[in-house]
């Protein structure tokens, strides 16, 4: 699809029709300006104050606002957070793929579990340490801060190494019952063989002396 005309908006009041760039209309009115989701934003910094130099002319775009995004800032950007809890707990079977438009991703990771777990902790760590992008090319919103990811990655992978640690051990005690049972049934079948010989031995008639 034409750029132009996938992002072209018609603000309401403009006299300008559908334009892609709010902020050259002077006359639209400030609240209108970047679809109401953001500001308009020079695209060449201030000068200092003690600066002799006139300040450069140049356009200014729309700066959106943390959840939306687009040249209009008219597309709401999907959650990290919502991603991140995805991850957690239901990315072993791709949800957050799914969540962020990467269907193929999603199908491959579900079939995998995970990627036997691997992809599943390496997407944890990488979709709540930053934001990534979606489908459409645009990055999740931010409203994940770096301590509260960092809490939840610890007490994500202690409460996994706990598991972990459950499992190995009952897995050991099993594994060991499993052995004494067997050395009792083997000393079982040797006391029973040893007996029925030795009542045999008994049972046979003493040979006669010349």
């Amino acid at each position: 699809e034409n750029y132009l005309e996938q992002y072209k908006v018609s603000p309401p009041g403009s006299h300008q029709g559908p334009i892609l760039n709010s902020c050259t209309d002077i006359g639209l009115d400030p609240s209108l300006l970047c679809t109401g989701h953001g500001r308009c934003k020079d695209w060449f910094d201030p000068l200092p104050l003690d600066s002799k130099r006139p300040a450069p002319l140049g356009p200014s775009f729309c700066e959106c606002d943390r959840d939306w995004t687009g040249p209009e800032c008219d597309i709401q950007r999907k959650s990290q957070f919502t991603a991140f809890v995805l991850s957690m707990f239901f990315g072993m079977f791709g949800a957050d793929m799914f969540y962020l438009g990467w269907f193929g991703l999603g199908v491959a990771k579900l079939c995998t579990l995970g990627g036997l777990g691997v992809w599943w902790i390496f997407d944890v760590a990488r979709i709540g340490s930053s934001p990534v992008s979606t489908v459409d090319s645009f990055r999740v919103a931010a409203d994940v801060e770096h301590w509260a990811f960092v809490l939840c990655f610890l007490s994500f992978t202690a409460v996994l190494a706990f598991g972990l640690s459950i499992w190995s051990i009952n897995r050991e005690q099993v594994k060991k019952a499993r052995e004494i049972l067997i050395l009792r049934t083997e000393s079982q079948v040797s006391a029973v063989s040893y007996g029925s010989m030795m009542s045999s031995w008994g049972q046979q008639p003493l040979m006669k002396q010349p």
